[in-house]
């Protein structure tokens, strides 16, 4: 589940439930966008919004929904740890171009609430204070530009979960190899 936007409203609310999984060494996000009500709405219970809402979606939305619905219960994976952070984030013109984004003030909490936009009451740091995330995703090859700033400051490639650190750190330990994962726990020991 991912919410957006601030609780002032000058960022406009956007919620949406997403899956993320590699294909060929490549992060790929599916999302399916939620109404931010009912996110927010106490009770609230995904399967049951994904099963209301999927019927007047696209077909593809529709097996997202089925896929998310039976990950959850069918393979009981539940929701464990949330995360807040604010986004900077920068992209080029072109649809090739660089997009580079600067993530601070990432926290977690292994206690699940109902989501609101911009709350910030999370009590685990995963970075001090002062660090910035930076990413950069790109389409195609570096450009050469990008390939001379990385190398005129030394920049190298590390691999960094925000959602799996926070677990790691602070919740559930995960399985070292990524070819065999383990099962999620439901909701029953998320508090635990």
């Amino acid at each position: 589940m991912r919410i957006y936007g601030s609780a002032d409203g000058k960022i406009p609310p956007k919620a949406f439930a997403e899956v993320k999984h590699k294909s060929y060494g490549r992060g790929i996000k599916r999302r399916f966008d939620l109404p931010v009500a009912a996110v927010v709405a106490p009770g609230f219970s995904l399967p049951e919004v994904l099963r209301r809402e999927a019927p007047r979606r696209s077909r593809e939305d529709q097996v997202l929904a089925e896929e998310m619905i039976g990950l959850m219960e069918e393979r009981e994976m539940w929701p464990v740890c949330q995360m807040r952070y604010s986004r900077h984030a920068f992209e080029g013109t072109r649809e090739d171009d660089v997009r580079v984004t600067f993530d601070r003030g990432i926290r977690c909490r292994m206690d699940l609430q109902p989501l609101r936009p911009d709350c910030q009451d999370f009590e685990y740091d995963l970075l001090p204070e002062g660090t910035f995330l930076m990413e950069v995703k790109m389409n195609t090859v570096a450009p050469y530009w990008m390939r001379d700033l990385i190398g005129r400051h030394r920049l190298v490639r590390r691999k960094f979960s925000k959602y799996c650190t926070a677990l790691e750190r602070y919740g559930l330990r995960l399985p070292q190899s990524t070819d065999t994962p383990a099962p999620i726990p439901g909701p029953a020991l998320a508090s635990a």
